[in-house]
């Protein structure tokens, strides 16, 4: 069984969590407080496929790019769930390493 505080979930497992709608993030990403979030278009869309974007920390939901993974992105095994919550002006991050939402012991990264 995997401890809740070891992140240990390969690409493979965060694109199914994406797939799902589900945000994931990296432990080995320089920047804290990231994560990814995969954006299916609707009728008001100009993109007419699916797409991976990157949400940046910065206390609003304004900075998102596009993303594509890099070697290491897909070779790392430090991949977990990255449930958001926002209140008022603080962006929180909660972060799991098990494919469940009510994992114990989940960490919050917060973002004033």
């Amino acid at each position: 069984m995997t401890s809740t505080n070891t992140p240990n979930f390969g690409f493979g497992q965060a694109l199914l969590w994406l797939q799902s709608g589900r945000p994931v993030t990296r432990t080995g990403w320089n920047g804290k407080g990231m994560w990814l979030e995969l954006q299916t278009p609707d009728l008001y869309s100009k993109m007419t496929k699916p797409y991976v974007y990157l949400c940046t920390p910065n206390g609003s939901l304004e900075h998102r790019v596009p993303w594509a993974p890099s070697q290491t992105d897909l070779l790392e095994r430090d991949w977990m769930l990255a449930d958001l919550m926002w209140s008022d002006s603080v962006e929180c991050v909660e972060v799991y390493s098990l494919p469940s939402p009510t994992a114990v012991g989940a960490q919050l990264d917060c973002q004033f």
